[in-house]
């Protein structure tokens, strides 16, 4: 099927078959991460960034693949969350809005560089 046929409700379910995949990679590169609801396309992932005690989650979500209406994307998208789970955006960590990386693997690069106070470079999203 080409993304033109599918409804909205094919599109969640690619979200949601896709998610868990990606949080079980997540997981096998050593982050913590919450088990993931059926059903859900994003969830929210723990995350300690030094000098930015505001920050209680990231939160990373496959709505693009919704939004777009493609299953086949690979983009995940992340923001900043503080402890009460609501969305922050701090400049300085590349954060002046929701974050898209290419996939999985750029995710984890950039979750790391995160871990170490590090601001992500606009330039290099998509």
């Amino acid at each position: 099927m080409v993304a033109d046929e599918f409804n909205f409700g094919q599109l969640m379910d690619c979200a949601y078959a896709k998610m868990p995949i990606i949080a079980g990679k997540l997981r096998e590169e050593g982050f913590e991460i919450p088990p993931v609801p059926n059903g859900g396309f994003c969830f929210r992932m723990p995350m300690q960034i030094p000098n930015h005690e505001e920050v209680g989650y990231v939160s990373i979500s496959l709505v693009k693949m919704v939004e777009w209406q493609n299953p086949n994307t690979n983009v995940i998208e992340t923001a900043l969350c503080n402890k009460d789970g609501r969305l922050i955006y701090i400049d300085a960590l590349g954060y002046s809005d929701v974050f898209l990386h290419e996939n999985i693997d750029a995710l984890v690069k950039d979750l790391r560089s995160l871990q170490q106070g590090h601001a992500l470079q606009y330039e290099n999203q998509l």
